[in-house]
């Protein structure tokens, strides 16, 4: 499984209608079992950036977005979550249609 299908996965299961981040398909990715491969092979692209975390993350955010119109929609404001560092930060904020 490619990140993209992990993405869509992910995506596919969120109920029509609910709101969440991306932080969340971040947790989900780390998290389950399925998915962790993906994200560390896709990680891997960026590991000679300055900041490779927030690199692959921005780049998974780019990904939920090319689902935009069919499984998501990107809210006109963004979520204060839990970061993959724990520590509070501002998000992406989706819908799932």
């Amino acid at each position: 499984m490619d990140i993209k299908e992990a993405v869509q996965t992910i995506l596919e299961a969120i109920p029509e209608g609910y709101v969440f981040d991306s932080h969340y398909v971040i947790e989900e990715l780390l998290g389950r079992e399925e998915f962790t491969d993906a994200y560390l092979v896709f990680a891997c692209n960026y590991v000679d950036s300055n900041r490779p975390t927030l690199t692959t993350h921005q780049q998974i955010g780019h990904i939920i977005n090319t689902f935009s119109g069919t499984l998501v929609e990107r809210m006109n404001y963004e979520s204060w979550s839990m970061t993959i560092h724990r520590r509070g930060g501002k998000c992406a904020l989706w819908r799932r249609t």
